[in-house]
């Protein structure tokens, strides 16, 4: 699921929510015992609690909407920053194998035939003359 359908799906459960609690909270009646005795009954205008809890639960939506486009931009710049470092190790690999690879051209040998000795040392060691 993406961000914004979770959101709506977020959102369309905490309304559903904040409906079921209304008429719990419409039908219930508490009573309280006062100081002196004399119980009181108290009755919750069920209008002004939904209301209430509506706007609560619309702060807190928006608050966890900005949160997941927060963690939503973290998580999108360490994708990046890892996609960075990953090119740059296959780089760093390629260039250390092509410097450890032995070379691939051919250096021609050297024999008699292509080196001549001009060095009068020569015929006094033992080489064979150029």
């Amino acid at each position: 699921m993406t961000g914004r359908r979770m959101t709506s799906a977020a959102l369309a459960l905490l309304t559903t929510m904040a409906a079921m609690a209304t008429v719990a909270n419409a039908s219930a009646t508490s009573n309280l015992p006062a100081a002196s005795g004399v119980v009181l009954t108290a009755h919750a205008d069920p209008l002004t609690d939904a209301e209430t809890q509506a706007r609560q639960l619309q702060a807190e939506v928006s608050k966890l909407q900005l949160e997941v486009e927060q963690a939503s931009e973290r998580y999108d710049g360490a994708q990046a920053s890892l996609v960075r470092l990953v090119i740059t190790q296959e780089q760093a690999t390629r260039a250390a194998t092509a410097a450890t690879r032995p070379s691939t051209r051919r250096v021609p040998s050297l024999t008699r035939r292509h080196v001549r000795c001009t060095c009068p040392v020569a015929s006094l060691v033992s080489m064979p003359a150029c």
